[in-house]
């Protein structure tokens, strides 16, 4: 799966839970180099859970909390999926 499909998937998986207002999701599809820093969010231990388990139905590519966290950002997290994809690492 390339980037910018995990980006858009990303976005809509936040957008869908209520983290992001629509115009901030519509500002970074439209601008891929804009970036989102996830640990801004309102993101408990259950919310960050859930996103990482619909991105990983989604995707198929394994992510976890850690992940996100230490990642911390939208670019960041989809660059570790990408590579992941791209590695063969599911």
């Amino acid at each position: 799966m390339d980037s910018r499909t995990i980006r858009k998937e990303c976005l809509d998986i936040l957008q869908r839970m209520k983290e992001l207002p629509p115009a901030d999701a519509d500002r970074l599809r439209a601008d891929e180099a804009a970036d989102l820093d996830l640990i801004n969010l309102s993101f408990d231990s259950l919310t960050l859970l859930d996103f990482c388990l619909e991105l990983e139905e989604r995707t198929g590519l394994i992510i976890e909390p850690a992940d996100v966290l230490a990642e911390t950002t939208l670019n960041a997290v989809v660059k570790l999926l990408a590579d992941r994809g791209q590695a063969g690492n599911r």
